[in-house]
């Protein structure tokens, strides 16, 4: 700027403001809970018992003849008794028609006769006794016993850390006027 030969020269900065800026921050580490499960395996037992066919063969064995000892003697006594009692019936009626030999016909030529017979034989189809049989019924026992879970947990844990963010003002560069006059002829008004 001239006025009469005095320039004028001026000079202006404006103030500038600076920042610092430091940002926020989060940091979060987790460690995971573990669970862990103790399932032991149940206990089971399984008894068995067979299925029993007891077959007895001795019914049909005695019916042929094949008998034990004792049965054997049993009924060879029994018969022997039979024999001896119809024996002695047999008898005892020849010894009264021998008694009686007066009145008439001929007891010793009948009983001659009749001694000399032989015994006839039955021969004949017969139902004879099968085996005896028995069956005893198998059985299953089962038994089974659970076993109980088990757990075991134990907890995570969670942490965080937060860094609030900061903003630092600071004056980077103060304002600042200059004004330079140059000439000679200036007023100046205090």
């Amino acid at each position: 700027m001239a006025l009469g030969g005095v320039q004028l020269e001026i000079n202006q900065s404006f103030s500038k403001i600076g920042m610092d800026i430091k940002n926020p921050s989060m940091q979060v580490s987790q460690n995971k809970g573990e669970i862990a499960l103790d399932k032991g395996l149940g206990e089971q037992s399984i008894n068995k018992k067979d299925a029993k066919v007891n077959i007895d063969n001795y019914p049909a064995e005695y019916d042929l003849g094949y008998r034990n000892t004792e049965d054997f003697m049993k009924d060879f006594s029994q018969k022997g008794k039979e024999t001896a009692l119809s024996q002695i019936a047999k008898y005892a009626n020849q010894g009264d028609q021998l008694m009686r030999i007066e009145s008439g016909g001929d007891p010793i030529v009948s009983q001659a006769k009749e001694n000399s017979k032989r015994n006839e034989k039955d021969i004949g189809i017969r139902w004879k006794r099968g085996p005896s049989i028995s069956v005893s019924k198998d059985q299953l026992d089962i038994n089974y016993n659970p076993r109980d879970v088990k757990v075991n947990y134990s907890k995570g844990n969670f942490s965080s850390d937060f860094n609030w963010g900061k903003i630092n003002t600071y004056l980077e560069q103060k304002a600042n006027l200059e004004i330079n006059v140059r000439g000679s002829n200036l007023n100046r008004i205090s």
